[in-house]
Formats: C-alpha cells, sequence, structure tokens
C-alpha cells in the first residue's frame, strides 16, 4: 500500500509526479494506493461546513480540481465523476444552509478526498497504469455510525476490503482509494 498525503498533492502536475514513480513504489508487488485530500482541500471544506453560504469558496475547490484534471489529461470519465461530485456538494451546501448536521458535514468533507481519487486515477492512466478509484465504502470500509467521529468496524471492514482489493489487484487495475 502507498499512501500519499495532502502536503504532496498540491495540483495536477504533483499527481503525474506520484503516477510515474509509483512502480518504483511497488517494485515487489502490486499496489493500493490510498490519497488524502489535495493540499488545502479539507481545510477550504471544514471552513464551508460553517459557512455554507460560501459559495465562491466551493467553487474555488472545484476550479482547482478541474485545474488538476486537465493536468492529467484526463479522460472523459474523470470530468463527469468531477461533475458528480460539484452537484453533490452544492446539494450539500443547500441542505446546511437549511440545518446543519454531522452527516451532513461528514459528506462534504469526503469530497475531499474523492476528488483526489479521480485525479489520482486520471493520472495513473495517463501514465499507462490501469486503475480504478473507490470510495471507502466502495473499498469495503465499514464504520460505526458516529458521524463526526466515525471509527472503522475491524471485523466486517478487513474480510470486504481484503475481497475488494484483491479482485483488483488480481485483474492487474491499481486500486486508487
Amino acid at each position: 500500500m502507498v499512501k500519499i498525503g495532502g502536503s504532496i498533492l498540491r495540483d495536477g502536475s504533483s499527481y503525474l509526479r506520484v503516477a510515474k514513480v509509483l512502480p518504483e513504489l511497488a517494485i515487489h508487488e502490486p499496489s493500493v494506493v490510498v490519497v488524502s485530500a489535495m493540499k488545502g482541500v479539507t481545510s477550504v471544506l471544514l471552513h464551508l461546513v460553517e459557512d455554507p453560504d460560501n459559495l465562491g469558496l466551493f467553487k474555488g475547490f472545484i476550479d482547482r480540481t478541474f485545474a488538476s484534471l486537465e493536468r492529467v489529461s484526463a479522460g472523459e470519465r474523470g470530468y463527469k465523476r468531477i461533475e458528480n461530485l460539484q452537484r453533490e456538494g452544492f446539494n450539500t451546501l443547500a441542505l446546511l444552509r437549511k440545518r446543519r448536521n454531522p452527516i451532513l458535514a461528514d459528506r462534504l468533507l469526503s469530497l475531499g478526498e474523492r476528488a483526489s481519487a479521480v485525479v489520482m486515477e486520471e493520472a495513473l492512466k495517463t501514465v499507462g497504469i490501469d486503475a480504478a478509484c473507490l470510495t471507502g465504502g466502495e473499498a469495503g470500509i465499514v464504520t460505526d455510525y458516529n458521524y463526526g467521529s466515525a471509527k472503522p468496524l475491524f471485523e466486517k471492514t478487513l474480510p470486504m476490503v481484503r475481497n475488494r482489493l484483491t479482485k483488483l489487484l488480481s485483474a492487474g487495475v491499481t486500486p486508487v482509494v
């Protein structure tokens, strides 16, 4: 497994740099790539939880993500996925303006990592690595219902993650979570 933190992921160029060195990092075995949100994005999203009216701030995050997709020469699918995340974000912000709750806050905060996974998948494809991005849930991670500070339920999570990621790795696909 290779974990890429947000301090490294600043823009599309940094995603490409990571994608190019990934084969060296995974020399002995296929890797699962785990990404954080781009540098500064989590702070932006935390601010939006407190001030859901600041649509300009949200637009800045989305514009930065689209610019990163452009830099990595993303395919149409990558752009569509970010457009879907953009819609989800605007809808979540509208709901947060009506009523703040930890479920909506978690949904909004997850956009940073989910967008980052899309950009990383596209960067890996650009350098010739077959990749598939997954949300934590799609990868098999199951948590308790403590929104805002959920903990993984390891007994359920481990077999599901092992099963789902092993299938991708066996098919020569690099999972991006």
